[in-house]
């Protein structure tokens, strides 16, 4: 690892799971911390991995989650295919761990207003996009010149 790794791990198994500064995700063995594999993403990595079944869901400032199976079986390439779920372009800044709630992946983001996005795991299609309340910091209040 060449990079900074800003986020938790992710563990499946007998497999850690991490992304770094660089775009750089890793699928390292627990016991010993040989390679299982790495595999260049399109952006940084601040989030952290989250596991669900045989896949290991990778969010990137790149605005894409990239979605790559927790066996970590290489292609041909020495890099794992990563399936990106995104085509349509409706995630921006993807930079906060997700939540997963009744076979739904839930996104904070931020792209000029804070909303919260689901993504069905079972299509990989859009559920919902929920904008959600800022809090505006009062205006200091100056007393009145007497």
């Amino acid at each position: 690892v060449d990079a900074w790794v800003w986020t938790r791990a992710a563990v499946a198994g007998d497999t850690v799971h991490f992304g770094d500064t660089k775009g750089r995700f890793y699928a390292l063995n627990i016991a010993d911390g040989a390679r299982r594999y790495a595999s260049d993403l399109g952006g940084t990595i601040h989030a952290q991995p989250v596991v669900v079944n045989n896949s290991v869901y990778v969010l990137s400032t790149d605005t894409f989650v990239y979605i790559l199976p927790v066996d970590g079986k290489p292609e041909a390439t020495g890099l794992l295919a990563a399936q990106r779920l995104n085509d349509s372009g409706y995630l921006r800044r993807l930079t906060t761990t997700p939540a997963l709630y009744e076979g739904r992946l839930l996104l904070p983001l931020f792209d000029g207003d804070v909303k919260l996005t689901a993504i069905k795991l079972e299509d990989r299609a859009k559920a919902y996009d929920v904008l959600l309340p800022t809090v505006t910091p009062p205006v200091a209040q100056t007393p009145a010149a007497q």
